[in-house]
């Protein structure tokens, strides 16, 4: 009986935690500006969204790359340090971008569409340099597959919020 309530608990938290983030998002929007769409405030909450689910993917990868480290596979280099400010850029410029999203709320006009899209590029490079050069110096094939694997899942989130933009 005691090994059930120990499994409980947490099933109970990780309920609570999904409908909490679920209830988070913009179902019902209400007193709009006339110049402003309940589909470009969805948008925007979207965007805002994913961008948290791109940060947990990099932050994946990147605990993932320091493993490696620590395991030996992947050596102190150039490869390594590029892969280490790759990962740097790419934080440095979503933080850029939720910030900027943040100062201009609910707000997803064809102006906040081009800005969101030009930190986007800019992190898709900065992903793009520590697949091409960083990764390249990780001894074991698997484990550079799988860093690339885990960047590639934070590239395609990051393309879905893109998909949003017109």
């Amino acid at each position: 009986m005691k090994h059930r309530h120990r499994t409980f608990a947490p099933v109970v938290l990780l309920a609570a935690l999904v409908l909490c983030a679920c209830a988070a998002r913009v179902k019902t929007v209400t007193n709009l500006p006339l110049s402003v769409t309940v589909t470009q405030v969805q948008s925007w909450d979207t965007a805002v969204a994913d961008l948290d689910k791109f940060s947990q993917a990099v932050s994946a990868a990147q605990s993932a790359v320091l493993q490696l480290h620590q395991q030996g596979v992947f050596p102190d280099g150039p490869e390594y340090i590029a892969t280490l400010n790759g990962f740097g850029r790419a934080a440095q410029v979503r933080i850029e971008a939720a910030n900027f999203l943040k100062g201009v709320p609910n707000d997803w006009s064809q102006n906040t569409q081009q800005t969101f899209a030009s930190y986007a590029a800019q992190i898709a490079q900065a992903l793009e340099d520590i697949v091409k050069t960083g990764t390249v110096g990780i001894k074991n094939a698997n484990s550079q597959q799988q860093i690339v694997q885990l960047v590639s899942n934070a590239a395609a989130i990051l393309q879905i919020t893109l998909s949003l933009t017109s």
